[in-house]
């Protein structure tokens, strides 16, 4: 005897968040361009990385006179690269008081792209209309934003190369003119049917409460056994392999395979927090627009294979995160090839097995890997950085996968970090945006002086970033190393102090060829003939991990966001002891 059996998914919780506020409506369209004032705004992309195209301008205002009777292009330009959303309702009153009819918005590039979009959202509300010009590299990044802040935003793409002569310039500049003008004139509804940009429809089908189904299902033949109870045989896997493609199709993986965020699950995770579900890390997330709660954190922890007992370092790294200084809304779509390196130090390191010796840095450990993934997924779900599109970066990195570890207590020769801030029994994170980390191959013995000479010229390179934006510099010495140096009678702020003095670069080249970033530099930097690696020296971090070897790390930083530290802490502000702090049988399902 058979039997025929239907098998459905379970639905799973969506990793993806919604922006709170509801988004921009298109302004009202412009019926001819006669008598009117167009801005001409440049957000400061157009004149920084494509100078050459300044004059797109120029050609632009002489084409709106000339042939649609515009009477006057007055010009603004605006340094957005430092803004977030509080700085961009500024400068939209600022535009707004100028009484201009229309907007012409240039050059959504790379890190201004996101700050502009909202810009015009805020334009478009009020009733300004806009068209952006965007590159190759800002157009993705603009579309996927404009998704959640104004859906229909006229997007117009130019190409600009370094080499392009003048001639170049204004032939580009010409081409997509008449795109520019039915941007600020074309009524809305045939508006949005041109320039209306989906990132990719969903293969998901969306349920009740935030859920998600798969749109599968199995169906089995069970047959009967000797002792007459049904038996079937199914692949456990055909479902779970099922959810991965899917997820990858609606860009919401990093590549690898995903745990099925069920409800159950989530709520595993979440009784290992005492914040609330909807309590928010970050109000607003770029290009999504999306708060990151704790909730969507637990979806994306569940993803990564996180243990629940891992959530308290998740939810302190995501907390160190959503620091104004770390500016994730520009860290997550940089074109830098870097991650969010992730150390825990202290007692809770040991207690969670996450690795502080050999191979700490590479595969094989799940809180390592599954910790610092979960951060990853959760910038790709919430935020909405998605690789190749509104993820700008140009390579892309493994240490974008994952990238933590622990620090070493037991093999440390000196006060360990968390000490150094707190206390013995505190456990702190600290995330910063690196690179992964370079590596210093000893052929001198371990003496200290040509060491540190090794990890400052590994530390300093014309090539990196924090030539031109000082960071905060990560060292990370194994312990043979270490206890070298403490041997020696190295403390870590002698090590600090001469890495400083030793890790610096000719101020001429870069003063030559782009010019001093008087934004990014202490004043004093000026005047030196080499200037350092960082700010001061206790920019530099010092770390001991890793296994045995003549081997030691240095992570170079991005440079424009700045390392933060957060104690792991329980909702009421006392630092944990122990992850059984946060457990709770009450939020167990």
């Amino acid at each position: 005897m058979t039997q025929q059996i239907v098998l459905r998914p379970e639905p799973f919780l969506d990793a993806r968040g919604k922006p709170k506020a509801s988004p921009a409506e298109l302004a009202e369209r412009l019926t001819s361009l006669k008598g009117k004032q167009v801005l001409l705004l440049d957000n400061g992309q157009l004149t920084g990385e494509c100078p050459q195209y300044a004059i797109v301008f120029d050609i632009l205002e002489e084409a709106l006179k000339t042939r649609h009777g515009v009477v006057a292009c007055p010009r603004l330009r605006d340094e957005l690269l430092v803004g977030g959303k509080e700085r961009m309702k500024d400068v939209a009153a600022q535009i707004l008081a100028r009484k201009v009819d229309a907007v012409i918005l240039a050059l959504a590039h790379a890190g201004v792209t996101e700050p502009s979009v909202i810009l015009a959202s805020h334009l478009e509300r009020a009733g300004v209309p806009i068209a952006m010009i965007c590159t190759n590299l800002g157009g993705p990044l603009a579309a996927i934003t404009a998704e959640s802040y104004v859906p229909g935003l006229p997007l117009i793409t130019i190409n600009p190369m370094l080499e392009d002569s003048e001639d170049v310039v204004r032939a580009k500049a010409e081409d997509i003119f008449p795109q520019i003008v039915d941007a600020l004139t074309l009524p809305k509804t045939e508006l949005k049917k041109r320039f209306l940009t989906k990132s990719g429809a969903s293969t998901l089908k969306t349920a009740v409460g935030g859920q998600l189904t798969l749109d599968s299902e199995l169906t089995i033949e069970a047959s009967t056994d000797v002792s007459g109870g049904l038996v079937a045989e199914i692949d456990p896997s055909d479902f779970a392999e099922e959810l991965y493609r899917q997820l990858c199709a609606n860009s919401m993986c990093d590549g690898f395979p995903v745990i099925a965020p069920t409800r159950k699950r989530v709520q595993r995770m979440l009784a290992f927090t005492d914040r609330d579900p909807q309590h928010e890390l970050l109000e607003e997330s770029p290009p999504s627009g999306a708060p990151i709660t704790i909730e969507k954190l637990a979806v994306n922890a569940v993803m990564a294979g996180c243990e629940p007992e891992y959530f308290p370092i998740v939810v302190t790294a995501f907390e160190a995160m959503a620091e104004p200084r770390y500016r994730l809304h520009q860290a997550a779509i940089t074109t830098h090839p870097s991650g969010n390196a992730v150390i825990v130090s202290g007692p809770l390191a040991k207690e969670l097995g996450i690795q502080s010796g050999p191979g700490c840095l590479g595969p094989g450990f799940r809180a390592n890997a599954t910790i610092g993934r979960a951060l990853t997924l959760s910038i790709m779900n919430i935020c909405r950085a998605i690789p190749g599109r509104s993820d700008l970066s140009t390579f892309g990195s493994p240490a974008e996968y994952s990238y933590c570890f622990a620090e070493n207590d037991e093999k440390n020769p000196w006060e360990p970090f968390h000490t150094e801030l707190y206390d013995s029994e505190t456990t702190t994170v600290t995330v910063n945006k690196c690179e992964g980390p370079h590596n210093v191959y000893d052929l001198i013995g371990s003496r200290p002086k040509p060491l540190l000479t090794a990890i400052a010229a590994q530390a300093a390179t014309i090539a990196g970033n924090n030539y031109k934006w000082p960071g905060d510099l990560i060292v990370i010495l194994n312990p043979d190393h270490a206890h070298t140096l403490a041997r020696e009678g190295w403390t870590k702020q002698d090590i600090r102090l001469f890495l400083f003095d030793k890790a610096r670069n000719p101020v001429e080249p870069l003063r030559a060829a782009r010019g001093i970033p008087r934004h990014a530099w202490p004043a004093w930097f000026e005047a030196e003939e080499c200037v350092p690696v960082v700010r001061t020296p206790e920019d530099i971090l010092i770390f001991v991990a890793g296994g045995i070897g003549p081997h030691s790390m240095v992570a170079r930083p991005w440079g424009l966001s700045r390392l933060v530290t957060k104690p792991v802490t329980l909702k009421d502000g006392r630092h944990a002891r122990s992850i059984s702090d946060f457990a709770s049988p009450k939020r167990q399902p």
